[in-house]
């Protein structure tokens, strides 16, 4: 399977298709018009109705978890 590098932000926001569609090749958070999210590539046939760029840790947040023992 191809890996596809996800676009993120540290506070993503809904942005709803119909004001800004997703980037096309990038893993984005989806939400379909049944009310179904799901982390992958945006494709129309899915009935995406609003994306979100993926979350993620701020460097603070990482320095935490260091301290604890994770990796990163």
């Amino acid at each position: 399977m191809y890996e596809t590098k996800p676009m993120t932000e540290l506070r993503p926001a809904c942005r709803l298709c119909v004001d800004e569609m997703p980037p096309k090749g990038e893993q984005v958070w989806l939400i379909t018009k049944y009310g179904n999210g799901f982390r992958g590539l945006y494709h129309p046939e899915y009935a995406i109705v609003a994306w979100a760029p993926v979350p993620k840790l701020t460097d603070e947040q990482k320095a935490r978890l260091r301290e604890m023992g994770y990796e990163f």
